[in-house]
């Protein structure tokens, strides 16, 4: 990881980028199937500010991310919710990436603190979970149903645009309260 900053004047840079190396090795001992898999990728981050007066600034950033796909995603054996459905992990299953952008804004007062923003954030080939029709049946209540299997897979692109604020209080100096929230729309 590097990282780099510098302030001129009311303006100020930060910038970094890391680099991270994952391998992954799964192995399923009875089929001697594994999902072995290596990857390694760049993440730069870049943040600009401007400094409007001692106590308020605006940002306006970019930085990229990675999901990984966590270990029940990745495990091939079965778990079963119910005898017309199961879960299977799929050790095939890639991490998905997504780029952010944000503008915020900081305003200080005496005691109290307010940061706002608004950003923008796409993921390409999100691990989603899906559901097919297996070829089994079970029989339930003298009915024919047919099995469902549920796995993760890597799928389409989702964007989220939404508003975060925050604020903090300082009553003194062993008390502080905090009030946060983010409103934002996903689209799948």
């Amino acid at each position: 990881y590097t990282q780099f900053g510098k302030k001129w004047g009311a303006f100020s840079l930060l910038s970094g980028l890391r680099y991270e190396h994952t391998s992954l090795a799964v192995v399923q001992k009875t089929t001697n199937e594994d999902g072995n898999s290596s990857f390694g990728d760049f993440f730069p981050t870049l943040n600009l500010g401007i400094e409007l007066s001692e106590t308020a600034n605006i940002t306006i950033g970019y930085n990229r991310r990675i999901s990984r796909p966590r270990s029940r995603e990745l495990n091939p054996f079965q778990s079963r919710s119910s005898e017309t459905s199961f879960f299977q992990g799929n050790p095939y299953v890639k991490p998905s990436y997504s780029n952010g952008f944000d503008i915020g804004y900081l305003k200080q007062l005496k005691k109290i603190t307010i940061n706002s923003s608004v950003y923008f954030r796409r993921t390409e080939k999100p691990i989603s979970r899906i559901s097919v029709k297996t070829r089994d049946v079970v029989k339930v209540n003298g009915e024919e149903i047919p099995v469902i299997k549920r796995f993760p897979v890597n799928l389409g692109r989702t964007d989220q645009l939404g508003i975060e604020a925050n604020s903090s209080v300082r009553w003194s100096t062993k008390w502080q309260s905090n009030l946060s929230f983010n409103l934002f729309r996903r689209v799948e």
